[in-house]
């Protein structure tokens, strides 16, 4: 089946640029491209009425097969409540020279996903158009316009472009023209061409892209060149413009004041916080939409009551609510959940995708979204991320990472080697902050059987024989408390025979699997993220008093500007003890500083492999 580009017909810049447009080669290291742009024009023409029109012209050539899939469908995704579009025209030039129009049956309506999921949320519609007979070479051609009765935000105009480090671009240009009395501002990051008046600034910009960011890397509007064409220059225009939008839907009606009553459970202050988050996080149900089909205005906080149903957007306006029906001050905040933690350039509503809520007088950001965060834990999908604050503290600011003085998660697992070689014990996990959530997260049901199943998983996969009981789980619902896991197991045939047994040191998997995107690449060319956290691992090992190590791993310590990784080896009393600990301590990596973390991976791996030779004594064997 071929799959869409799909096109957002919001003001932001063509998605085409910012998606990928490369895949590996089967038997080259360097990537293919699969297809390039040789021009991107978009104009935007804001008219005296408030209305404005957005016209894209895009000429793209597919050079492989893959982008002929790729390419070879278009989708323009629109708010059908407030815009509409038109394809003016489209077709498939030939490597002959041959024009083959796209035909009208060939171009669909459709609602977006959103709007069949929640109608009431969002009237988003797509507009697709398939081109005809297209093969590798050929030059496909299309040129539409979206016309939009007014813009997401009451005065504000702003589109954004992004050249994609992995798709060639020849030409991409960006215009906004506004009527007299608007000004249009230009800010970019990285080289650009703008010519700029009072009423129109347009930037042009091209890039012969060749690089695919692997696994683990940033989102491309952290660090590729990025242009924002926007009427503001100042971040707090979008906040008072959000907030002139959203005013309405936060009138407290009886039922908001009845429902926030009852959530507080007759605290107040931080205590009645935490109840009115918790009754949120038990009792609404969020889901997603796609704001550039769905638009920016929340529905009044008392309809997301009663349907028990809402986006972000909608779920952050009703937690406003109900704290302030409490006497709390909150307001809305909007953030971007994708892995960018820098501020586009310029003000761009789209610059946010999700929404949150902030509380000044705890100075705690709440996301109702998830279920298992505590009030004073911030997801790490909402950590360490700019994020624009509404109402009267309008500002731009950033949410707090992870705090590394607290370890995130702790693992201790004690064991006893018998000599016919079965390994028995327990392993006890506490897990705080966004782990906790996480953790909390997997537990699903009221019995915990996600859990298991997933211990379970995870044991087998790692090729053990044997089996895991006796699940003991502590504060699972109380938010405010790490939780703590602990279970019984027993591991069979983990002993080689003869004169001298080897086996495996056990080991933990989440040290590992925090560092296992990062061991195949010794440098990168783009940003990496991490999650900012510590783990801490410790093994106590009683071995059979017969047996004794032929000798002892290494013991590894290694401190980087990135992270540290430190893991200790040490015998006593025939228990042998191994200490592993991690600290990551940013979210982003920069490309100079990746072998670091590289290097991180690689100690890491190496110490989850580590052989055991014990002696065996005459009595043993």
């Amino acid at each position: 089946m071929t799959k869409p580009i799909h096109i957002l017909g919001a003001l932001t810049g063509a998605a085409l640029i910012a998606a990928s447009g490369i895949a590996h080669a089967a038997s080259k290291p360097a990537p293919v491209v699969n297809y390039r742009i040789l021009r991107d024009t978009t104009l935007i023409q804001v008219h005296k009425n408030g209305s404005y029109t957005k016209t894209v012209t895009r000429i793209v050539q597919p050079l492989t097969t893959e982008g002929v899939q790729s390419s070879a469908q278009i989708a323009v995704a629109y708010p059908a409540n407030f815009a509409t579009a038109k394809v003016l025209y489209a077709y498939t030039e030939t490597k002959s020279g041959k024009k083959l129009n796209v035909v009208p049956s060939a171009i669909f309506d459709q609602s977006a996903h959103s709007a069949l999921t929640a109608p009431f949320l969002s009237d988003g519609k797509i507009q697709s158009l398939i081109f005809p007979a297209v093969h590798p070479g050929d030059v496909l051609h299309i040129k539409y316009q979206l016309t939009f009765a007014h813009p997401y935000l009451p005065g504000l105009y702003a589109a954004a472009l992004v050249l994609s480090p992995s798709i060639p671009i020849k030409q991409a240009t960006l215009t906004l023209t506004v009527p007299a009395g608007m000004h249009a501002f230009a800010k970019t990051r990285g080289p650009w061409i703008v010519k700029q008046s009072r009423q129109s600034v347009t930037i042009t910009g091209s890039y012969d892209g060749a690089i695919f960011p692997p696994m683990g890397s940033a989102a491309i509007t952290q660090y590729a060149p990025m242009a924002v064409v926007t009427t503001s220059d100042d971040w707090n225009d979008l906040a008072h413009a959000y907030s002139k939008a959203a005013h309405s839907a936060l009138t407290l009606t009886q039922a908001i004041k009845t429902v926030a009553h009852t959530a507080a459970q007759g605290a107040t202050g931080a205590v009645a916080v935490q109840n009115i988050y918790r009754w949120m996080q038990q009792n609404i149900q969020t889901i997603s939409v796609n704001y550039q089909s769905a638009g920016f205005i929340p529905p009044a906080a008392s309809e997301t009551l009663a349907k028990k149903l809402g986006d972000s957007n909608a779920s952050a306006t009703l937690l406003c609510a109900l704290l302030q029906a409490e006497n709390i001050k909150a307001v809305p905040a909007l953030i971007s959940q994708s892995p960018r933690f820098v501020p586009y350039p310029g003000v761009d509503p789209f610059a946010f995708s999700h929404f949150i809520v902030y509380v000044p007088a705890y100075k705690l950001y709440l996301d109702p979204r998830y279920r298992h965060a505590a009030a004073d834990t911030i997801p790490i999908m909402d950590s360490g991320r700019p994020v624009l604050l509404t109402g009267s503290i309008a500002k731009l600011t950033k949410t707090p990472g992870p705090d590394l003085k607290t370890v995130q998660y702790d693992i201790t697992d004690t064991m006893k080697l018998a000599r016919s070689g079965e390994l028995s014990g327990n392993s006890h996990q506490i897990a705080q902050g966004w782990r906790a959530a996480e953790k909390r997260a997997v537990l699903g049901d009221k019995v915990g059987r996600r859990l298991i199943n997933a211990a379970e998983t995870s044991f087998y996969q790692q090729g053990n024989f044997g089996t895991i009981s006796n699940f003991q789980i502590n504060h699972r619902d109380d938010l405010n408390k790490p939780i703590a896991v602990t279970y019984d197991f027993k591991k069979f045939g983990v002993l080689d025979g003869g004169s001298k047994g080897a086996m495996l040191i056990p080991s933990d998997h989440l040290i590992a699997g925090a560092l296992a995107p990062f061991i195949d690449q010794s440098k990168r060319a783009v940003p990496t993220v991490t999650k900012p956290q510590r783990i801490q691992y410790t093994l106590h090992l009683q071995l059979p008093i017969s047996m004794s190590p032929e000798f002892m791993p290494e013991s590894v310590n290694v401190n980087t500007p990135i992270g540290d990784y430190a893991v200790n080896y040490t015998i006593k009393n025939h228990v042998l003890t191994v200490k592993k600990s991690l600290a990551l301590k940013s979210f982003v990596v920069n490309p100079a500083d990746y072998h670091y973390l590289h290097t991180l991976a690689i100690k890491a791996l190496q110490n989850s492999h580590k052989v055991l030779l014990l002696k065996k004594s005459k009595l043993s064997s």
